[in-house]
């Protein structure tokens, strides 16, 4: 049970699982203890939580120094800053193919949480614009649909009295069938 006294310590919060739902898990765990605990140190690869520092000032980030050049952290904190993984720097200094490097960079910028919010955005706005023209769409749909209505029913009614008008004539004058 966790209380204003304690101590919260979480490696790798979330890890282990789907990434939107680990992301999702890890945020709303980070929630609960923002309201239980007065300090809580915790590690992640995942981007999308250190959003919650702009979103409360109850959160803070860090991130560990990493030397590029020796490839080892250097164990200094950066606070306020959001880590960097150097997995494509370190995969590069290992001699990985240059176009795996490449195409994984362009997986890397696909899927910035900056740019998710940008697509969605664009996403919802075109989804949007696309509801906007079908219900254009179905108005002028449901529009010539009343008015051929009208017609067919106009229509109808003409051929429903001469039908009405030919039964009736039979009806009337049996006797102009008969010899």
């Amino acid at each position: 049970m966790a209380t204003t006294q304690s101590l919260v310590l979480i490696d790798e919060i979330g890890g282990g699982t789907d990434p939107s739902e680990g992301v999702a898990l890890s945020a709303s765990i980070l929630q609960y203890l923002k309201d239980r605990v007065n300090l809580a140190v915790v590690t992640t690869h995942y981007a999308d939580l250190s959003s919650l520092k702009e979103k409360d000032t109850c959160f803070d980030n860090a991130a560990m120094e990493f030397s590029l050049e020796t490839l080892q952290p250097t164990y200094r904190i950066l606070w306020g800053c959001t880590g960097d993984s150097n997995a494509l720097s370190i995969a590069q200094s290992i001699g990985f193919d240059r176009n795996i490097i490449d195409r994984a960079q362009n997986w890397v910028e696909k899927f910035k949480p900056e740019q998710q919010q940008e697509r969605r955005g664009l996403l919802y706005q075109s989804l949007q614009e696309e509801r906007n023209r079908l219900k254009a769409q179905a108005g002028k749909a449901a529009s010539i649909h009343a008015e051929v209505m009208s017609v067919y029913n106009e229509v109808q009614s003409m051929f429903y009295w001469e039908e009405i008008s030919c039964f009736l004539i039979i009806i009337c004058f049996p006797w102009l069938t008969q010899h």
